[in-house]
């Protein structure tokens, strides 16, 4: 996760880097509490979870704001955010990527 957020935030994505953070503890949460079985006895999942737990909101926002920031890249011909700020990356930084 640290790495992740480590390269998103390199390549100055640091708002997709709170996002995934932020998801990533709201996972955490879920992971914990399938663990203690807290929500098993009801047959429950993840949504399941999200709702009881309310976190569907939050959740549902930031995937909205990361798929929102994706479909502002398909005019840049890739379709991914993360790709072209890679491509930006390599260019401005080509020493970086090409490191042994």
């Amino acid at each position: 996760m640290e790495q992740t957020k480590a390269g998103l935030r390199e390549l100055e994505m640091n708002d997709l880097a709170e996002w995934f953070a932020e998801a990533h503890a709201i996972m955490l949460q879920f992971s914990k509490a399938a663990e203690a079985g807290e929500f098993e006895s009801s047959g429950g999942d993840y949504p399941d979870w999200l709702v009881m737990s309310g976190n569907e909101h939050r959740i549902d926002m930031l995937s909205k704001l990361a798929w929102d920031k994706n479909k502002a890249s398909k005019g840049n011909g890739t379709g991914s955010a993360i790709y072209d700020a890679w491509i930006r990356y390599a260019r401005a930084k080509p020493e970086n990527v090409f490191r042994g």
